[in-house]
């Protein structure tokens, strides 16, 4: 009987932890508090999903918020000197 307890409790803790890593994963450390509700719902709409046997449309991820600010918009080059089509390549022509 014990034995059986311990596996018991050996699998929660397995599940537990696992699903702490998924959400850790997936919303980063500061958003690990918000991002629980959102991953248990989807974990609810998986089990439902396998038990009912996918009757249900699939939910849409919400992508997490980036917080990582864009990268500078590139600078223009500067004009050149000549004309498109002239002096360009001078190897090439007379």
């Amino acid at each position: 009987m014990m034995g059986l307890f311990t596996f018991l409790l050996r699998a929660v803790l397995l599940a537990v932890f696992t699903f702490g890593f998924v959400v850790l994963f997936e919303h980063g450390p500061g958003g690990f508090v918000a991002g629980v509700p959102g991953e248990f719902r989807n974990f609810e709409n998986f089990v439902a999903s396998l038990i009912g046997g996918g009757k249900e449309a699939a939910p849409t991820p919400t992508p997490a918020p980036l917080s990582v600010t864009p990268p500078p918009a590139p600078t223009p080059a500067p004009p050149s000197a000549n004309p498109p089509g002239e002096g360009e390549n001078p190897s090439v022509g007379g």
